[in-house]
Parts: structure tokens; sequence; C-alpha cells
């Protein structure tokens, strides 16, 4: 008989841990800051902003798919 999926222990935060890669397209905003430190205190970050990067396209598609998150800023 299959195991009950509710009697399985949650995993804790701190076992969760996610690498996020922020990508900002159009420089760096006070706002895109305060959110990107705030999510940092959980998780690992990245910060590509690409008005200032020297990465090649298949640098930044690497980046992308080692990420197990991406924001995108506008």
């Amino acid at each position: 008989m299959p195991a009950d999926r509710r009697s399985r222990p949650e995993p804790k935060r701190s076992d969760t841990v996610m690498k996020i890669l922020h990508i900002l397209n159009d420089g760096d905003e006070p706002l895109y800051t305060e959110v990107i430190d705030a999510m940092a205190q959980e998780d690992r970050r990245e910060i590509i902003d690409l008005s200032k990067t020297n990465l090649s396209y298949d640098e930044i598609i690497d980046l992308i798919f080692d990420s197990d998150k991406v924001i995108s800023w506008q």
C-alpha cells in the first residue's frame, strides 16, 4: 500500500534554498534592490544587469538553466 503523502514531514526552509537569477533589463531601480535584498535573506541570488553586462548570450543562457528560478525585471 502506498504511503500517505500527508504523513511526510514538510521540508524545512533551510533545506530548500533556491538559486534565483534576477535579470535587470533596464538597469537597477531602488524597488528592484529592495525586493531582491529581501528575497536574498532566504535564497541564493545572482543579478545580471543587462545594461552593464559583458556576458555573452550563451553565458546568460547557462546562468538561466543553472538557476532554480529566474525573475526578469522590466
